[in-house]
């Protein structure tokens, strides 16, 4: 499905299905859009840096900020996002 939306990579069929799990109603378009915007070199990857430029460039909320990561984040990675006076950031689980 997500293939024919550009994402054609083992990765993001992965973190789609993983996403759906945080984000029920969430549709293939909507993943592709979001992903891509997340992904801002285009590898098809999510690094943490990634999800943490785009929760700062699109003045995401806390609670959505936290949802975004879990959805489109990695489950191993070692970091948390933290919303501390409007700058999101990475801090240790």
């Amino acid at each position: 499905q997500i293939s024919n939306l550009g994402l054609d990579k083992p990765g993001p069929t992965y973190t789609y299905y993983n996403a759906q799990k945080t984000i029920p109603d969430l549709t293939p378009e909507k993943f592709a859009k979001t992903y891509k915007s997340i992904d801002s070199d285009g590898n098809q990857g999510i690094k943490q840096d990634e999800i943490i430029n785009y929760l700062n460039s699109n003045n995401i909320s806390e609670s959505e900020g936290k949802k975004i990561w879990n959805a489109y984040g990695n489950s191993t990675w070692k970091s948390i996002p933290s919303l501390k006076d409007g700058k999101w950031s990475k801090s240790r689980k």
